[in-house]
């Protein structure tokens, strides 16, 4: 007989008094009981919490890795198109632009400016 009509012949009473039955009482009257111990409060949300994180370290991991293989893919299509283009650089074009130094420099400034308003204010307001 499979479990389940041992099971089915139990839960009618028409199983045979021996070791099935005896073993069936068994396990029925240990699964009606209340646990003896209980679990801390929040500790489904720590298990919760921990399986997130551990996810999140997983899935960044595999990001990375995939980046780098980006990365050196991207690198060597490049030198693979410059070496069969027999490509040569031509930056005469930033001759023009030598006239714009202040105006270059100023940009620069302005952007080191912005990010170091936004690590000092903004970032501190979202940590609050």
């Amino acid at each position: 007989m499979s479990d389940e009509e041992l099971q089915e012949l139990f839960e009618a009473g028409r199983l045979e008094k021996g070791k099935d039955s005896f073993a069936f009482q068994k396990v029925y009257d240990a699964l009606n009981k209340e646990p003896e111990h209980h679990l801390p409060a929040g500790f489904a949300d720590r298990i919760v919490k921990l399986l997130e994180q551990k996810q999140a370290t997983k899935s960044g991991r595999v990001e990375l890795v995939l980046a780098v293989v980006g990365g050196i893919f991207t690198i060597l299509t490049l030198v693979i198109a410059v070496i069969m283009t027999n490509f040569k650089a031509n930056l005469g074009f930033l001759n023009g632009v030598s006239s714009y130094k202040g105006v270059i420099l100023f940009g620069f400034a302005f952007v080191i400016l912005l990010q170091w308003l936004d690590k000092i204010v903004v970032r501190k307001k979202e940590s609050i």
